[in-house]
């Protein structure tokens, strides 16, 4: 099944990382960006193809051509800005989940985040920012934001929080 609006969403965004710690640092992260990352989840009872999904706005990424392009239901995928800083800081055991690498980084003040998939129709568009009525993450420094009710709609403020761990 084609991945669209009603069996695929965007589930975390992390826009604003903790900046590296010395471990990562002298692995050579010294960037806080470089471990940004965006989970989304088949929320269906059916397997989705991803091949025809992209992301336009915000940040760049396309899943025509990576071996991560069908979700099982239920089933997560993540795009990182970074897989080998993503790797140093959250460890292998996620490497299954990353179908890749997005180009851009997303902005620590908000930005509109545009997902297509086939035919161009829009899967998802949001514009996030940092003051209410969204999560206010100025105190959470490395937190990321989570959707409520994945099957809502995104561009809701009150359908998205800070998450509890970092």
């Amino acid at each position: 099944v084609p991945a669209d609006s009603t069996n695929m969403a965007v589930v975390e965004m992390l826009y604003n990382p903790a900046g590296a710690n010395i471990n990562e640092m002298n692995a050579g992260f010294d960037d806080g960006d470089d471990f940004e990352f965006l989970r989304l989840q088949n929320t269906s009872s059916d397997s989705i193809d991803l091949s025809d999904v992209r992301f336009v706005d915000g940040v760049e990424f396309d899943f025509a051509n990576v071996a991560l392009s069908v979700l099982a239901p239920n089933g997560v995928a993540l795009i990182v800005k970074d897989q080998d800083a993503f790797r140093e800081r959250y460890g292998a055991i996620y490497d299954h989940l990353i179908a890749g690498e997005y180009s851009g980084k997303l902005s620590n003040e908000g930005e509109n985040i545009r997902i297509i998939g086939s035919a161009d129709t829009i899967i998802h568009e949001f514009e996030y920012t940092t003051t209410a009525p969204w999560p206010d993450l100025s105190a959470l420094d490395g937190h990321s934001i989570q959707i409520i009710d994945a099957k809502g709609h995104h561009q809701s403020p009150t359908n998205w929080t800070s998450s509890t761990l970092l």
